[in-house]
């Protein structure tokens, strides 16, 4: 029987705790500010009405507000249910038994970690919620900064929209190294 996972596992763990723990919270945050903007923006007073704003253009406001909070949401429930497979993984490993288990020094060598958590009980659905917290949770910040640039280019004058839509892009800029880095080769 396992009662200690091995220090690479434990790491492996550990890293993915932290990681979930923080997502969690962001999202929550990010949601409350997605309610937050979209009670903004279904507010009349929140436009001005000498300014033409298309009917059209609120719409896809208001669609973009409710998708903020439903992937944000999303990524805070996918949170929880990572961090519930984390904290099972000792249980799930010592029912496993050591015959299944790779033995820690050849385990190592050259396996990803999805692999090495899944080799000790963490489910098969694992990388599935992975990608789907990863999905919800970049998706619930773009559509933030979507939300600000709408309005932005729908209320204000054009030396705002232009400042803030490179800001907005510099802004983005790391989610989209970071999402462009999962997919190089090691």
């Amino acid at each position: 029987l396992l009662d200690v996972l091995p220090p690479t596992i434990q790491s492996i763990q550990d890293g993915w705790l932290r990681t979930c723990q923080n997502g969690t919270i962001v999202s929550a945050l990010l949601t409350a500010a997605a309610a937050q903007l979209l009670s903004f923006f279904k507010s009349a007073s929140s436009f001005d009405e000498g300014r033409n704003n298309p009917n059209a253009a609120r719409t896809f406001l208001l669609i973009i507000c409710y998708s903020s909070l439903f992937f944000n949401v999303s990524a805070s429930i996918s949170s929880f249910i990572l961090i519930d497979k984390l904290g099972e993984l000792p249980f799930r490993a010592s029912q496993r038994g050591q015959q299944t288990l790779p033995p820690p020094q050849t385990a190592m060598s050259s396996t990803d970690p999805d692999y090495l958590l899944k080799r000790y009980g963490i489910g098969r659905w694992w990388s599935f919620l992975i990608w789907h917290w990863l999905f919800c949770f970049v998706l619930g910040i773009w559509c933030i900064i979507l939300q600000l640039l709408t309005y932005i280019w729908l209320q204000e004058t054009l030396p705002i929209q232009i400042s803030m839509s490179c800001l907005a892009a510099f802004t983005l800029l790391p989610c989209g190294v970071f999402l462009l880095s999962n997919f190089q080769p090691a």
